[in-house]
This record gives C-alpha cells, sequence and structure tokens, in this order.
C-alpha cells in the first residue's frame, strides 16, 4: 500500500484513481451544504428536506468522477505495460533489458557474485517474413517466446531486444549453468512449430552467444554485451544452431 499521510491508496491504477475520484465526488454535496449552514441555520434541522438533493448530488458526481478515475487507471497501466513489454511477444523490451542489466552488472561487480548474459538470434528468420508474410513471422516470434519462457527461472530476464533478437539476464549463474540453460532454449526453439490453417508447419533454430564473467572488473555492461554479441556470430559462423561461450576477463 502507498501512504500519503493518513491516507492509504491501493497500488492498483484503477483502485487508486477510483477511490480518488470517490473522494472527490464528496466535495460537490458537502460543499453545498456547508453553504447552506453558513446561510440559513435551519438547515441542521431540516436536513430531511434535503437528503434527496445531496444524494442525488452525491450519486451523480461520484458517478462522473470516478468513471474518470477508472479510465485514467486504465490508461496508466496500459502506458505502463507499452513502457516495459514487447507488444508482439509480452516479453520485456529493449528498454527494460537494458535497465536491468545496469542494475544486475553493478551489483555482480559490487558482491563479486557471477553474472551470465546469453544472446539469442533466430537463424534466418527473415527468409520466414519473405516467405509467409509478417503476420506468420509474429506468430512464430509468440509461439517461441512461449517456449523459451518456459526454460527462464524465476530472478532470470528474458527480453526480445530487436526484430529476431533476445537477450537473457542470468544473476549468480555460473558458466557451466548458463550453458545448461541455453542448450535447453536452444533446443526448445528448434522443437518449436508454429501451424497455419493451409497446412505449413513453420520451424525456426536458433544461435546464441553467452558472456560469463565472474569477479567482474569490466567497466561497464557494454562490455559483456560486445563479447555476447562476438560469440552469437561464431556460432552463426559454426553452422547455426549452435552455442558458444566465453569467460570475460579485462582486455578480451
Amino acid at each position: 500500500m502507498l501512504s500519503y499521510k493518513f491516507i492509504q491508496l491501493p497500488r492498483d491504477p484503477l483502485l487508486r484513481r477510483g477511490f480518488q475520484g470517490f473522494v472527490l465526488s464528496l466535495g460537490a454535496p458537502v460543499g453545498w451544504f456547508l453553504i447552506e449552514l453558513l446561510s440559513d441555520t435551519s438547515t441542521l434541522q431540516s436536513i430531511d428536506k434535503y437528503a434527496g438533493v445531496y444524494l442525488y448530488m452525491l450519486f451523480g458526481t461520484a458517478t462522473a468522477f470516478i468513471s474518470f478515475g477508472v479510465y485514467v487507471g486504465h490508461n496508466e497501466i496500459r502506458l505502463s505495460k507499452l513502457a516495459l513489454f514487447d507488444p508482439i511477444t509480452d516479453l520485456y523490451n529493449q528498454r527494460y533489458f537494458a535497465e536491468r542489466l545496469h542494475e544486475e552488472f553493478l551489483l555482480a561487480k559490487r558482491t563479486g557474485a557471477p553474472l551470465a548474459l546469453a544472446l539469442i538470434d533466430l537463424d534466418h528468420f527473415k527468409l520466414i517474413n519473405d516467405t509467409y508474410g509478417h503476420l506468420a513471422g509474429d506468430q512464430v516470434l509468440k509461439d517461441i517466446s512461449t517456449e523459451m519462457l518456459r526454460c527462464v527461472r524465476e530472478g532470470e530476464v528474458l527480453a526480445r531486444t530487436g526484430g529476431d533478437e533476445f537477450c537473457l539476464i542470468l544473476p549468480g549463474c555460473a558458466a557451466q549453468d548458463a550453458i545448461k540453460t541455453a542448450r535447453r532454449i536452444r533446443d526448445a526453439v528448434s522443437k518449436s512449430k508454429t501451424g497455419f490453417t493451409d497446412g505449413a508447419n513453420i520451424s525456426i533454430t536458433a544461435s546464441i552467444g553467452i558472456a560469463n564473467a565472474e569477479n567482474l572488473d569490466a567497466k561497464d555492461e557494454q562490455e559483456l554485451l560486445k563479447l555476447a554479441d562476438q560469440k552469437m556470430y561464431e556460432a552463426k559462423d559454426a553452422g547455426r544452431d549452435q552455442i558458444r561461450s566465453a569467460l570475460y576477463y579485462k582486455g578480451a
């Protein structure tokens, strides 16, 4: 819960805005009551005379303010999702990936914990778009993302960072464990098939490059990205559907 002095507001934007709208809606009937009270002291004795008016004003203003509040809350949720997630795959996007990688890099550098970074690039994905169209390509991305997520453990971050490129942050993951995870992802991608109504079944493979860091002495996370990218291209040069890994060291 978020605390503003004596008021506890819900975290959910819809509930928060709805509650704020209800509080604002009290202003009209309360204000009108105070004006009547100040101008005519007999108002307190004849409150039953005005009860219907108060209820009418409260209901009308509450409906208007709560509706507007829920609308604003809904937009907050939508904009928040757009800021963090890729619209096609529902994976994290490039922006969130960059922020988390920076955070995990600083944490690993401070604590000495291992950190691994995997770059996953789909092989010949452009051919799928050219042959079957972009809608088919988008469906392949969705299906593959679902399969890859099944290989990711809690605390690891999988993001779509480009058209056919994905990145996986593996905090606290030693080199051999990172390779095992990459193998699970590679196998999941190669076994994934996207079926269409015309009978076509599309399959694809992935090339993966891994940068492992222990007792991190890199200047920044870009050095890890560069090494992982280099290893990913080595995997492609080796025939695709391959994994290449390297331990980062200063001057790599």
